[in-house]
């Protein structure tokens, strides 16, 4: 819902409430309950997610050798194993340097979703301190230079970098990173961003959940200061729309998602605390489920001036993509101008299969068919989950290619059958 639909919604909601309100005084209805009024207690109870370390997990770990490269995903041995390298690194020798060594034995970069300020890096890289780092970073790369017998830490900084020498042992990391693209050899896409996929067939889960649906009219609340005073208008059979004449909350009963917007989000009063804000906010209506990363894009962000964070839910290590597990909210200024959440949860996992998936060829050779006219370069493949649902409160989360062009979702591809299941030419 872009702003300037939200402003001509909020228009047409002042003008219906002001002929309903003229319509109740006429004929004496306003000593009765209203049909557009809202009475009952607002506001839910704090929830205990996100926190702060969930959400600014690397999304993907990728580990580089002369011979290639793999990619550890959130939750897999190889990611906490290197998590705990970064944890426990020591660091001496801080130096800026202008360039990365050309040649390394082996490499790790920790790639994180959104740039993290110092004090929230240090979670994962206690000794960041020693870097006197006062900038905000995405990645974080660990490296063996080429003929050295050194474990080097490097920070991008603007144009350089900012260098340490940790105390890690080289031999092991060029060994873990050499057995781990000789297990599961990844190659990268050719789009923009962090997108790698493997080369060869891999194994993943098919699995059914359970759902539970978010108690609608307790959340809608929350968002409001005064809930007793809301106009409810049914826009459609689809959906809702609940206003106090500035902010607005929507939902829509096809896609069980709800969306909020404030036109005017910016509190001049209170100091822009970055992603501890944002889950101040989340935390205050309704929460996220425990295992999602933040991931910053601002191709994404339908409001001007807005920056778009979106917490994304992820399963086995891989993100449950579109609007079904996607906390999605538009940031301007220290506030929420826009906000978008599904209303599902999954519950309890009933059901599995183990599947094989396409390997990065025939991906390409896929898409290659159905977009002949697009560069395979300007697109960007990510491997993850779609959500489709069984009915009677099941859902199956089905293993897909999901395919984005400048930040927005072209297609998915079943990722076993190759099959298109949303958009391109055979949708």
């Amino acid at each position: 819902m872009s702003m300037q639909a939200l402003k001509s919604i909020l228009l047409a909601a002042l003008v219906a409430l002001s002929v309903f309100l003229s319509f109740e005084l006429w004929h004496g209805l306003w000593q009765s309950p209203s049909y557009a009024s809202w009475t009952g207690p607002g506001g839910l109870p704090m929830a205990s997610q996100p926190t702060l370390t969930n959400v600014t997990r690397p999304t993907q770990v990728v580990v580089q050798t002369s011979s290639g490269l793999s990619v550890d995903v959130p939750g897999s041995t190889g990611y906490e194993q290197a998590l705990g390298w970064l944890k426990g690194a020591e660091l001496a020798d801080v130096r800026t340097a202008s360039t990365l060594p050309a040649g390394t034995s082996a490499s790790i970069t920790y790639v994180f979703g959104v740039a993290l300020t110092p004090d929230e890096l240090a979670q994962w890289l206690p000794a960041v301190s020693r870097l006197g780092a006062s900038h905000s970073v995405d990645q974080v790369r660990l490296y063996v230079p080429a003929g050295t017998r050194t474990v080097d830490l490097a920070l991008p900084s603007g144009g350089s970098y900012t260098v340490g020498t940790t105390t890690l042992n080289p031999d092991a990391l060029i060994k873990t990173a050499f057995q781990a693209v000789s297990r599961q050899p990844w190659v990268a896409w050719g789009g923009g961003g962090n997108t790698d996929l493997p080369e060869d067939s891999i194994t993943l889960q098919r699995e059914q959940w359970q759902t539970s649906s978010v108690s609608l009219l307790p959340l809608v609340r929350s968002f409001f200061v005064n809930p007793q005073g809301l106009t409810r208008i049914e826009e459609n059979a689809e959906t809702v729309l609940w206003t106090d004449g500035s902010r607005a909350v929507q939902w829509n009963g096809r896609t069980n998602t709800l969306v909020y917007a404030d036109p005017n989000p910016v509190n001049q009063n209170t100091p822009d605390q970055g992603i501890s804000a944002m889950i101040s906010f989340l935390q205050s209506h309704g929460g996220t489920p425990a295992n999602t990363i933040v991931q910053e894009n601002e191709l994404l962000s339908s409001v001007d001036g807005a920056t778009n964070y979106t917490f994304r839910t992820y399963v086995n290590g891989y993100p449950v993509v579109g609007t079904a597990g996607a906390y999605a909210l538009d940031w301007l200024d220290g506030g929420a101008a826009q906000y978008q959440r599904p209303l599902t949860n999954l519950v309890k996992q009933v059901g599995e299969a183990s599947v094989r998936i396409l390997p990065e060829r025939e991906v390409a050779a896929i898409l290659s068919q159905f977009i002949p006219k697009s560069s395979l370069s300007s697109l960007n493949v990510e491997l993850g989950y779609a959500v489709q649902p069984d009915g009677q409160g099941q859902v199956t989360l089905e293993p897909v290619f999901e395919v984005t062009q400048n930040g927005t979702e072209v297609a998915q591809i079943d990722a076993v059958t190759g099959v298109i299941l949303k958009g391109g030419s055979a949708s």
